[in-house]
């Protein structure tokens, strides 16, 4: 490569050198734009679920209905009864056929398979309620038997809403579905007390268990409103509570004392079936309201953050096109304000050479090496005219006396190290500063030596063999190489100038040339190559260095038939830390983690940092799974002790790994990649700080969590008719 750069002009690759960050930033605006794209179809995918969810919660309540009904007309056979039950028949069918329309309508890409078995669960037992309803019709079903069943069904759907409300980064809408799967779960355990009332004021009864089993529903039903209210918010539990307030609740209180005190008599409760469905209806109406506006909130929080991750996209897309054509304008006009006086400069050097006139030469009043570089032509221009002045005058010894003092003149007046040499190599005039290189000598005392007599026999050779190169291609030529530094100091670079010299008659003299330090211009691009491969936090390899590390090992491995393993580790709850104790503790944090992941792999070994709290450790090298098993372990193991980190905080976290092995789950960076994701996302969903194998048959497409869930979900309700 660096051959094939010498034969790019210096112009090319500076413009080249500063278009580099700029394509870094391209490349980083591109994964952020991905990224947005990727949250505003995450967006779009839970506006669809919470779409379906409301089909199947619209079909929720008309089971709901149903089934109190169904409780009243077996308990009291009264021809009213009779009548809402059919038409809540018709009206659960329509609903169903709405359900299982949209069920077919969900696009399976975006189901996973959790939720997938769970809603085709749910079409089958919902089938099952025309068995019931038979029943129903010809009384040969008790009444607890009917409220079990319809509660089984319910509570298959609503597993089924709650694998479709999966939480989400954004808190606000994570907090509203929360609140969505508690204002359902309320509504169920009403429908169960409406239910569970009807089959006692139908009967006499004692307060028994069918007593406290209408207690643990209210309870339940109080602590899921509660949290209901906390997660809703003010506006939405507001409106509830105000739906509320219009209804009869005294008569609701008195009916369930009645139903609570039983009647020892055996005669039938006070107040009586038809008021206790009513209220007890209303009630379940009014949480259905609640519900349905909660839905529209969610519906539009949704399609709000689509549009502004949408938004986000088009807005770095767009401020990177601007800036990066800026850049390129940049490094434009910068190479041209440096090739363009390259040349003049080189073309006046071959001028002179040849013992011609030049043109005016402009420096512009530059201070870089540009400038000294055309000050000096112009001093050796206007010494040379001199001299060439006083040889026509003089024509004698003093006068070649003179050009000596003008030529050494000119010759130390350049910054940097001049030289010319004849055909054999030996020095015919070199300037102070190559004389101060070569030892501190005077420049007349090198008059005649060649590199042999000044330099090892190695670099002696190479030079000789340039000298050698630009004398028989009759070209000039610039080289770059690193120059010998004492033991201890940095390496430096030299850049150096040949071209070859000729009399009237084109026959060669020798050779002309300058060398000078471009030490500063050569660390300026290492510090490029740092920060393209290496994650400023950690100090560790960025993800494009791990890749082609991973690509050089798989090359490796295939080729020796050899083993190799990628280690996926996923901090656990790294983001409550981050919030709470901000983002500079988190940061050291995340480089203490490095440091420890270090030193538990080999210098062999690379550990990297995807991003956020995601590390992977590479093994080029193991011989079989429980090696790299092992490795994985001692850096779990390493991570879960406590870290005291600057300022005086001391935190603990655990981590999730997961390991993949090369060929036995992947033969490509893509698969193995894919391999250790599933298996560390499997690790997550055991509990966390745990180290999974990738075994054969577990899916390569897990969806991760999108956050840490610091709260369980809520338990389905209980279909047991004790609670």
């Amino acid at each position: 490569m660096k051959l094939g750069l010498r034969n790019i002009s210096i112009g090319w690759r500076v413009a080249m050198a500063l278009a580099l960050p700029g394509l870094a930033m391209l490349g980083f605006a591109v994964w952020s734009s991905a990224t947005q794209y990727r949250n505003a179809r995450e967006s779009a995918r839970i506006r669809d679920m919470v779409e379906f969810a409301t089909v199947v919660n619209a079909l929720v309540h008309a089971l709901q209905t149903e089934r109190g009904l169904s409780t009243a007309y077996l308990t009291s056979g009264n021809a009213d009864y009779a009548a809402a039950l059919t038409g809540a028949q018709a009206q659960t069918n329509e609903v169903r056929a709405r359900f299982v329309r949209a069920l077919k309508g969900l696009d399976a890409a975006r189901l996973r398979s959790e939720l997938d078995m769970q809603a085709e669960l749910a079409r089958q037992v919902v089938d099952r309620v025309d068995v019931w309803r038979g029943a129903v019709a010809q009384r040969s079903i008790a009444t607890d038997t009917l409220i079990q069943s319809y509660a089984g069904v319910v509570a298959h759907l609503t597993r089924v809403v709650q694998e479709t409300l999966v939480p989400h980064d954004q808190s606000n809408l994570a907090r509203m579905l929360a609140a969505y799967t508690r204002l359902m779960q309320a509504k169920e355990f009403a429908g169960l007390e409406r239910a569970v009332g009807v089959s006692g004021f139908a009967a006499a009864q004692t307060p028994g268990a069918e007593g406290r089993r209408v207690i643990e529903l209210i309870d339940r039903q109080s602590m899921l409103l509660e949290e209901f209210r906390s997660l809703a918010g003010a506006t939405v539990a507001g409106s509830l509570d105000r739906s509320w307030s219009a209804l009869d609740s005294q008569t609701l209180d008195d009916l369930r004392r009645a139903a609570l005190a039983g009647s020892p008599s055996g005669r039938p409760l006070r107040g009586g079936v038809k008021p206790w469905l009513e209220v007890t209806t209303r009630r379940i109406d009014a949480l259905r309201a609640t519900e349905q506006q909660v839905t529209v909130d969610l519906l539009a929080q949704a399609q709000r953050l689509e549009a502004q991750a949408f938004r986000d996209a088009w807005w770095i897309i767009g401020l990177t096109i601007a800036t990066l054509l800026a850049s390129l304008l940049v490094a434009a006009v910068l190479a041209r304000d440096i090739i363009h006086p390259l040349e003049r400069i080189t073309q006046a050097l071959r001028q002179l050479a040849s013992h011609q006139q030049i043109n005016d030469l402009v420096d512009d009043g530059r201070r870089d090496e540009i400038g000294d570089m055309v000050r000096a032509i112009k001093v050796f221009k206007h010494d040379l005219t001199r001299a060439v002045q006083a040889e026509a005058e003089l024509k004698g010894a003093t006068l070649l006396r003179q050009k000596e003092r003008y030529q050494r003149a000119l010759l130390d007046s350049f910054p940097f190290e001049v030289w010319l040499k004849d055909t054999e190599g030996r020095f015919l005039a070199v300037n102070q500063a190559l004389a101060h290189a070569r030892g501190g000598q005077t420049p007349d005392a090198l008059v005649g030596m060649t590199e042999f007599d000044l330099l090892d026999y190695s670099m002696a050779s190479t030079l000789r063999e340039e000298d050698l190169a630009v004398m028989q291609a009759g070209v000039r030529k610039l080289t770059e190489r690193s120059c010998a530094s004492a033991p201890g100091n940095a390496p430096c670079w030299v850049e150096t100038y040949r071209a070859p010299v000729t009399d009237d008659q084109g026959a060669l003299l020798g050779t002309v040339g300058f060398s000078r330090d471009i030490t500063e211009r050569y660390q300026a691009q290492e510090e490029i190559r740092q920060l393209a491969l290496y994650d400023p936090l950690t100090k560790l390899p960025n993800r494009r260095l791990l890749s082609e590390r991973l690509n050089q090992a798989l090359a490796s491995a295939r080729r020796d038939q050899t083993h190799l393993a990628l280690i996926f580790v996923d901090l656990d709850k790294f983001k409550p830390i981050n919030d709470s104790l901000g983002h500079g503790v988190g940061d050291l944090l995340l480089y203490a983690v490095a440091q420890r992941i270090q030193h538990c792999v080999r210098e062999v070994d690379t550990a990297a940092r995807l991003g956020g709290d995601e590390f992977v450790v590479l093994l080029p090298t193991v011989e079989a799974s429980d090696q790299a098993v092992l490795v994985a372990e001692k850096i779990r193991h390493a991570l879960n002790q406590p870290f005291e980190l600057a300022g005086g905080h001391v935190v603990s976290i655990s981590s999730s790994s997961g390991v993949a092995l090369y060929p036995e789950h992947g033969e490509d960076e893509i698969a193995l990649s894919k391999a250790a994701d599933a298996a560390m996302y499997r690790a997550k969903a055991l509990g966390r700080d745990n180290v999974q194998l990738h075994q054969s048959g577990m899916p390569v497409s897990m969806v991760p969590p999108a956050s840490v869930a610091l709260v369980a979900p809520p338990p389905a309700p209980s279909t047991d008719p004790s609670g």
